[in-house]
């Protein structure tokens, strides 16, 4: 499946900010549209994780170059890579669902919905997290910037 995620992956990033023009009945000189991937449904078991560590471990993992490494390493870590890493702004922890059998044998579901997507928050974490959102405005420019040095890490 890994060859058809790069490819999926590689044209959606295609469609980045500040995304492709795309011409239409209304306007055949086109108009910028940008896509976005919705979270993922997996059957994944729960350890609090961040994407940004999960992600260093999959690039980890393909670095490697024997079968046995990569096993080892996949051990230590339950991480592989996936080009699913290389779509822009996706998030390998926040954006899984955790399965049907995890979320009711093991009660991560309850945790999940209310600290990942806010669904039954308590309205204290509401305001807060609101207020957090106030102070994190970002221009195009920040965006443009981000996706640069972004790039220039990959190079690196």
């Amino acid at each position: 499946i890994s060859h058809i995620l790069a490819t999926f992956v590689a044209k959606m990033n295609e469609y980045q900010a500040p995304g492709q023009k795309v011409p239409t009945h209304h306007h055949p000189e086109g108009v910028f549209t940008q896509s976005r991937v919705l979270p993922l449904l997996a059957d994944l078991a729960w350890k609090h994780r961040d994407g940004t560590t999960v992600k260093a471990q999959g690039i980890a993992w393909l670095s490697h170059t024997t079968i046995d490494a990569r096993d080892k390493l996949f051990a230590e870590t339950g991480v592989c890579w996936t080009p699913m890493h290389d779509l822009f702004g996706w998030d390998p922890v926040k954006h899984t669902v955790l399965g049907f059998m995890h979320n009711s044998l093991r009660g991560h579901g309850d945790e999940h919905l209310r600290n990942f997507w806010g669904i039954g928050r308590k309205s204290y974490l509401k305001q807060q997290l609101k207020e957090e959102e106030k102070e994190e405005k970002f221009s195009e420019s920040d965006a443009t910037e981000a996706s640069e040095e972004l790039g220039a890490l990959i190079e690196e």
